[in-house]
């Protein structure tokens, strides 16, 4: 058992714009206990080819940011002067710029959608692997009826802890998340809303935390969400590759 009993203050700033409903906020899934990016919300019918151009909607884009700074001290001390390997509170006795956030998303008519965000800081270092600047997600998802389509860099179904420090069920993260689950996936997914309350997904990736893939073989992702508000929600999702 560890007696290491890091201890730290966090001050976040939010500033938050309403998210188009085919594109929703991603700290409203998390609040409803889903994994990032799995809710796919059906939007209205394909509208009649005969409408002109310029009646079509677009809305957005929606900005939403904030910056997150703590200050890590380690009860123990350690002579590296780091808490612990693949940490997002890494240094001690130190303050660190964790992350400046800013997203960007809206749509395009009734049917795409698109979502970028990005981070600058020493959380972009830990989820890049090198660089204080990530390009966290990058994605554009078509949706008709129940069925969706989401192609780009976006995060991962597993686990329920995020990249985002203010929406992460503590301010530090535990161990699995980067060294045993993923972070984020480059590829392509097709996604079905069989009702308000289930969801699938089924899509290849280059793999795991990549931009550009390292080897000859994809890797093929499922996914089967159920959301049934405050009471229960489940996810189920499993790789392959």
């Amino acid at each position: 058992m560890t007696r290491s009993i890091p201890c730290w203050f966090a001050l976040a700033f939010v500033v938050a714009g309403s998210a188009p409903a085919v594109a929703q906020d991603k700290e409203e899934r998390r609040a409803e206990g889903e994994a990032p990016a799995q809710e796919m919300t059906p939007v209205a019918d394909v509208p009649d080819p005969a409408t002109p151009a310029a009646e079509v909607s677009t809305a957005g884009p929606s900005i939403a940011g904030y910056v997150n700074t703590t200050y890590n001290y380690n009860l123990n001390a350690p002579a590296s002067g780091v808490n612990g390997a693949f940490s997002y509170s890494a240094a001690h006795n130190s303050f660190m710029l964790n992350a400046a956030h800013v997203a960007l998303n809206g749509t395009v008519g009734d049917n795409v959608a698109y979502a970028i965000e990005v981070d600058m800081g020493v959380d972009a270092a830990v989820t890049s692997g090198d660089d204080d600047f990530d390009i966290q997600e990058a994605y554009g998802v078509y949706t008709s009826g129940k069925l969706g389509f989401k192609g780009g860099k976006f995060v991962t179904f597993n686990g329920i802890e995020v990249i985002e420090s203010p929406d992460n069920p503590t301010i530090s993260r535990g161990y699995l998340f980067g060294l045993a689950e993923p972070f984020t996936h480059v590829g392509a997914l097709a996604m079905y809303q069989a009702n308000d309350q289930v969801d699938v997904a089924l899509g290849v990736l280059n793999g795991w935390d990549l931009m550009i893939d390292n080897n000859r073989a994809k890797t093929i992702v499922g996914k089967m969400g159920m959301n049934t508000g405050d009471a229960l929600a489940l996810t189920i999702s499993a790789y392959a590759g």
